[in-house]
């Protein structure tokens, strides 16, 4: 199966849930978290009291104590519960870069508001990161994704120009080229603004969190 995107469908890629809806489902997600948390944990401390044969409850108390408890655990977390859910939130919006603003449309790594004839192959995906690989035309321009802050750039040894984006959705972007790059660390880039040219057509982006 070819891995090759045509160019209208790379054009509309974007987050398919707003930054809200993001964020309202990942806390559902570690609310649920911390209930199974509390829930186990208030079964465990249950477990530990000790009974005797005149206090030892019936079938038809342990049911409701279990029910009791869960009335409770889930009183709990509808008013902050312990904080573990806000800790899940915080460590997985540092980690996926849901801090900031939901991505827009991205205007690269080529112009894409040209009638361009290349290529966009995606070489690896995790959930961390996305791989692709551009084949266009010799001395093509090389185009920011997103608006972002340059936080690095060099030469390779093979003489390659890297340009690593900082951008404001909390994404990051990597590009790689054979050809000259036109700025200098920390320098602020508009979408779509030209970063250099690659001489051979090629261009290898990294787009992750």
């Amino acid at each position: 199966m070819s891995n090759v995107i045509p160019l209208k469908q790379f054009k509309q890629i974007q987050p398919q849930d707003t930054q809200a809806e993001q964020e309202r489902k990942l806390r559902e997600a570690a609310d649920m978290f911390e209930g199974q948390f509390l829930d186990q944990m208030v079964k465990a401390m249950r477990s530990t009291v000790d009974h005797s044969e005149l206090t030892e409850p019936t079938m038809a108390e342990n049911i409701y104590n279990d029910q009791l408890d869960k009335e409770y655990v889930k009183s709990w977390v509808g008013r902050g519960g312990i904080g573990l859910s806000d800790l899940i939130v915080d460590q997985l919006k540092t980690r996926f870069g849901m801090n900031g603003r939901p991505a827009p449309r991205p205007e690269g790594p080529i112009p894409l508001n040209q009638k361009n004839n290349f290529k966009l192959h995606r070489l690896d995906e995790t959930d961390k990161k996305i791989e692709y690989k551009v084949e266009s035309q010799k001395g093509q321009s090389v185009s920011n994704l997103w608006d972002g802050i340059i936080e690095s750039t060099f030469k390779t040894e093979g003489g390659k120009s890297v340009v690593q984006l900082q951008h404001d959705s909390g994404l990051k972007s990597r590009l790689v080229f054979n050809g000259p790059s036109n700025f200098k660390l920390y320098d602020a880039i508009k979408a779509g603004q030209t970063l250099g040219t690659t001489l051979d057509g090629e261009v290898a982006l990294q787009i992750f969190s």
